[in-house]
């Protein structure tokens, strides 16, 4: 049955390890102010409290150099199943726990509503939606290859060459009708990776619980959907804009899913 017409039907046991969205904004450097409200509206659904710095970086035709530090403040549920992240110029809502896309549009929306409420951003500048999957043989007899397309696979004739993999990946970029799409996979046999469940960049950060029920000792490939849509660039940050942005990434990176994954997996395996 081709993409274009099947229905995406609900995986009961699905692979969904991480779902990350950012609104990026012009930039507040007042931000801190507002921090107390939001936490005030916060506190009873993300009791969790935290604040880190990362570094802003800018590109110049000189090189790379460190701007400044920039201030973010990270709100999480009692679980470390959901949890949002602001600073400066964006939000991010990350969850561990996905049912369907509506119940997490609805949640994010939410904190992106609160954000135009107290701190009122004025431009949009970009959206992105991240869908992070572990990918791991659930019957004795299963490959990799019976869960996602060959070519996310490690060849047969590099397997030949040495005694043991280490690692593989691979990283495909198109041009969507929304904007760039990147989806990349990561199979490690490294000690240090072989307990991942998410890419390397999203496993260590505050407050975020990740999945701990995957068993030991199996091959697992971590697929990576990063899906991000530019913004004109006076365009007003709006609720129904970034509403309406944030399906529309997550209608293709759904269907980029159903693309490198195989019937097996979706029919059998992961129901």
């Amino acid at each position: 049955m081709s993409l274009e017409n099947q229905e995406y039907q609900k995986l009961n046991k699905q692979p969904l390890s991480l779902v990350l969205a950012e609104f990026c904004f012009s930039e507040v450097r007042k931000m801190v102010e507002y921090v107390p409200d939001i936490q005030e509206a916060l506190r009873k659904n993300y009791p969790a409290y935290d604040e880190g710095k990362s570094q802003s970086v800018r590109i110049s035709p000189e090189g790379v150099a460190i701007d400044h530090q920039v201030s973010r403040w990270i709100f999480g549920s009692h679980d470390g199943s959901r949890v949002i992240v602001i600073s400066e110029n964006n939000l991010v809502f990350i969850t561990t726990d996905y049912d369907r896309f509506k119940g997490y549009e609805d949640d994010c929306i939410s904190a992106v509503e609160l954000l135009l409420d107290v701190v009122k951003p004025q431009l949009l500048s970009r959206i992105g939606l991240r869908y992070n999957d572990v990918v791991y043989p659930i019957n004795e007899r299963d490959g990799l290859s019976d869960y996602v397309i060959q070519e996310l696979c490690i060849p047969n004739n590099i397997r030949a060459i040495g005694n043991s993999i280490i690692q593989n990946r691979t990283e495909s970029t198109v041009e969507t009708d929304e904007g760039i799409l990147t989806i990349r996979s990561l199979e490690s046999r490294h000690d240090d990776l072989v307990t991942m469940v998410t890419m390397p960049d999203l496993g260590s950060m505050p407050l975020v619980s990740l999945r701990k029920d995957i068993p030991s000792g199996k091959p697992r490939l971590i697929l990576d959907f990063d899906h991000i849509w530019h913004a004109s660039p006076s365009e007003q940050f709006e609720l129904e804009l970034a509403r309406n942005k944030l399906r529309s990434l997550h209608e293709i990176a759904r269907k980029a899913f159903w693309s490198v994954t195989t019937e097996l997996a979706r029919n059998k395996r992961w129901q």
